[in-house]
């Protein structure tokens, strides 16, 4: 086992994993852990992990190219709660056409009990132009290397499709502001969920379990930009959620689904 030179985090072969606490800034009022804090934790972990490998932000932004989340899925077997000592580890696990594919799995600190699967597909995007690049070419040897064939969910992440019947109705509008915004100066992928979960009923949050989620990012957004937040209950279990530029872009697509 390496030691890795960020505190906490531990390589073992192609994985990382970094034990913590469920702290009050990442769990609601029902001290459950918030998707939109596991979105975030992933997505550090994530470049941790993609540095040590040899395909982190230092690396990719040499040649002027940057990781961007493009969809994740995750699935719920128990929420962790305020407090709870947890297990998460990430490995990545090659490719699907241009997307770079990751999972993830949080488990229960003292018992190992599987609380969160994951999994996560990747772009890598040239920042000047925006356009996305082939990973296989970008990564070369490196994205086969590093690969680690297991899977916390098979099935890759899939287009999500607009409801026809009932119709996603308007919601709210939400203006980009400076906090939402990451280093490649676009909206950071966990605030469009944080949005998502806010578009829905508060008492539906509180009285339900979430069993889980997917979340596609189709378009960038940017600092003070306007986001028209539609939503529509697809079953008594799910909502669809998707987030709409001025000119009628897609920027973002989410199915929330509960526990029954």
């Amino acid at each position: 086992m390496h030691i890795h030179r960020t505190p906490n985090y531990m390589i073992l072969m192609k994985s990382l994993s970094i034990n913590f606490s469920v702290d009050t800034t990442k769990a609601d009022c029902m001290q459950r852990y918030l998707p939109h804090s596991f979105m975030a934790d992933a997505q550090e972990i994530a470049h941790h992990h993609a540095t040590a490998i040899g395909f982190g932000y230092k690396d990719l932004i040499s040649t002027n190219s940057a990781w961007v989340l493009s969809r994740m899925k995750v699935r719920y077997l128990r929420a962790p709660k305020w407090n709870e000592q947890v297990t998460l580890t990430t490995w990545h696990k090659g490719r699907d056409g241009i997307f770079s594919l990751r999972d993830f799995e949080i488990c229960n600190g003292e018992t190992g009990e599987v609380l969160i699967k994951a999994t996560s597909s990747w772009l890598i995007i040239d920042l000047s132009t925006r356009r996305m690049l082939r990973t296989d070419h970008t990564l070369g040897e490196r994205g086969i290397n590093t690969t680690l064939e297991k899977d916390a969910i098979a099935e890759h992440c899939q287009r999500i499709s607009v409801p026809k019947e009932p119709s996603a109705q308007f919601c709210r509008n939400v203006k980009v502001l400076y906090s939402d915004i990451d280093m490649n100066r676009h909206t950071n992928n966990a605030r469009y969920m944080m949005w998502a979960l806010d578009s829905i009923p508060a008492e539906t949050l509180q009285n339900n379990e979430i069993d889980e989620f997917q979340i596609n990012f189709n378009m960038e957004s940017k600092l003070n930009d306007t986001i028209t937040i539609n939503t529509c209950p697809t079953s008594p279990e799910t909502y669809y959620i998707e987030g709409v530029s001025v000119d009628g872009k897609n920027i973002f697509q989410t199915n929330i689904k509960f526990k029954k």
